[in-house]
């Protein structure tokens, strides 16, 4: 379906723009025996240590310095979890709305973070604050504006969009 298209482009674009990882070494994982679980837990383990590092999203998510996107991985199926300050684990479709368009913008923003570094910049988004709360309109505002802010984009970068929003 349709969710499960704009799905996979994220978490083509968190593995390979975001965090550097092939999808040969996914593959490969996906491929591996249920003997060499020890393995593909190690692996998972330091690709967990990846996300925390690079996504940083405790920084960003502010409504919770504990929330953080993990992977994990059983019978030979790789996929995300979300843990927060509850210490309960979610899927993506068990969290909000606002939640997952955050998380959403926020992958699509580190993925950009390679292409505003090399050269002039423009970003155009429709009403990207539109299933978020106040909170959350600011902690994307703060996504934003990293985004185009001089160590990352060397000034040469400008984001515009549209809101209805009074924050």
């Amino acid at each position: 379906g349709e969710h499960g298209r704009e799905s996979t482009v994220l978490e083509r674009q968190l593995f390979a723009d975001v965090l550097k990882i092939d999808v040969s070494a996914i593959e490969f994982l996906a491929r591996l025996d249920h003997l060499d679980r020890s393995y593909a837990e190690g692996l998972i383990a330091t690709w967990n240590e990846e996300i925390e590092r690079v996504l940083n999203l405790s920084h960003y998510w502010q409504q919770d310095d504990l929330f953080r996107l993990r992977l994990n991985y059983k019978r030979g199926v790789i996929y995300f979890e979300i843990t927060d300050k509850t210490g309960a684990v979610y899927t993506f479709r068990e969290r909000s709305s606002g939640l997952r368009y955050f998380l959403s913008y926020y992958v699509q923003a580190k993925a950009l973070e390679r292409a505003v570094r090399k050269g002039n910049c423009i970003i155009l988004m429709d009403e990207p604050d539109s299933y978020l709360s106040s909170i959350g309109q600011r902690n994307l505002l703060a996504v934003f504006e990293s985004l185009v802010s001089a160590d990352t984009s060397q000034r040469n970068t400008q984001l515009v969009y549209t809101t209805h929003s009074p924050f």
